[in-house]
């Protein structure tokens, strides 16, 4: 990415059913629902960011270097921000100041995800990219994230919602399908095998670097 160059593989990440676990009423499951109800803004309850996620996440940060973006709701509030890198830290994972941008609800977080790398590629110039869902001019100077064949850093979107069975952008959902996602079990959370998966998309088999992506 020309505005991010030098931070190598990029991982956006949700916190809520991946970095904890979900019961199915959506609350962290390990955590006590009274003091969910009481809590204040940027407290966090025991039973979130449950350990065994959050070692996995440091055992994928750990291999393959790269550095994350936050998707999450928790990235709306400066407070729930400074939480989630408040725990980070606690598990010997770098904190991050970077988050996607906050769309239309309607937009879906797979625009989110492409408005960010679309900032990155434009490296902070004037020129903008065209509207998620408008075709590129063919052989034009500019592509966005969303249709571009040949990024320049690999990433992955770790997430447990059906991200590209959802709704938004369909460029954007399908530049994330192709070899960028991981869907996490809310009932479970990051696991190895998960991180097993985000790290053969962002290294390829046995490291030996990121993988061909299908025509688009």
């Amino acid at each position: 990415f020309s505005g991010m160059a030098g931070r190598g593989p990029v991982i956006f990440l949700d916190v809520d059913g991946v970095l904890h676990p979900l019961n199915a009423k959506g609350f962290p499951l390990h955590a006590d629902h009274e003091a969910l109800l009481a809590r204040q803004d940027g407290d966090v309850v025991d039973g979130e960011f449950w350990a065994p996620c959050m070692e996995q996440l440091r055992r994928l940060v750990h291999a393959t270097g790269a550095f994350l973006v936050l998707s999450t709701t928790w990235r709306q509030n400066p407070k729930t921000t400074a939480a989630v890198n408040a725990q980070l830290a606690a598990f010997d994972i770098p904190p991050t100041d970077q988050a996607t941008p906050i769309l239309d609800y309607f937009d879906g977080r797979c625009a989110e995800v492409c408005a960010w790398l679309d900032a990155q590629r434009s490296g902070g110039e004037d020129e903008a990219p065209h509207e998620h869902g408008e075709a590129c001019e063919a052989g034009g100077a500019y592509r966005c994230w969303a249709c571009d064949p040949v990024p320049a850093s690999p990433w992955v979107v770790l997430d447990d919602t059906d991200l590209v069975g959802g709704t938004g952008c369909e460029d954007c959902r399908r530049r994330v399908a192709a070899g960028h996602f991981v869907r996490t079990a809310a009932d479970r959370g990051l696991t190895p095998a998960d991180v097993d998966a985000a790290i053969q998309l962002l290294l390829g088999p046995a490291g030996a670097g990121p993988p061909a992506l299908p025509p688009t």
